[in-house]
């Protein structure tokens, strides 16, 4: 599992605790599946920005990403 995938499903499954809301009820706002989100959730699943848009939108939270340059 890559940390990033993991990163993200870790603080969308923490944001959307927050906000009372359900694997399914975030699904279903998104038009996508329960077993998605979970996937998301667990990291086993890349999200695409397009659906982090989604996500974010429901869950009313921002997207902060940094690139840093990695030292070789």
């Amino acid at each position: 599992m890559d940390s990033v995938n993991q990163h993200i499903g870790q603080m969308i499954k923490k944001i959307r605790g927050y906000r009372d809301m359900s694997q399914l009820d975030l699904a279903e706002k998104i038009e996508t599946s329960q077993p998605y989100i979970a996937s998301i959730e667990s990291g086993r699943q890349e999200v695409s920005i397009k659906q982090l848009r989604k996500i974010a939108g429901v869950l009313n939270c921002t997207i902060d990403i940094r690139l840093t340059p990695i030292q070789e």
